[in-house]
């Protein structure tokens, strides 16, 4: 009989210890409520240069410094540059006052300036 006793005993103990430690387990944090934090409004971003193609061609008038037909190159008042084939079709000399229509870097119209 006093095994059974203290059999009853060991498990009501058991039993106990094992409903503590299942209700003493540390509550999980409640996270707290996220809320939207409001960003300052962006500035548009700034608009890309335009290409190439959508760029104004340059008048530029001058003097020929230096012309070569054949590698369809220009030199006019020191600024050097290379001729599209109307403009190395134009009939100019070193040293004739002329009015260049520049795109990129490239003469594409070529007249003799009055």
């Amino acid at each position: 009989m006093k095994k059974w006793i203290f059999f009853v005993l060991a498990l009501v103990l058991m039993i106990n210890l094992a409903a503590m430690g299942i209700g003493c387990k540390a509550k999980e944090s409640e996270k707290p409520a996220v809320t939207e934090q409001q960003k300052p409004p962006e500035a548009p971003a700034p608009a890309p240069p335009p290409a190439p193609s959508e760029q104004k061609p340059d008048m530029v008038k001058g003097k020929v410094e230096a012309f070569n037909k054949d590698a369809k190159k220009i030199t006019i008042s020191g600024n050097e540059y290379s001729l599209s084939e109307e403009a190395a079709q134009t009939e100019v000399k070193v040293g004739d006052e002329v009015e260049a229509t520049v795109d990129g870097g490239v003469v594409k119209k070529l007249t003799k300036a009055m």
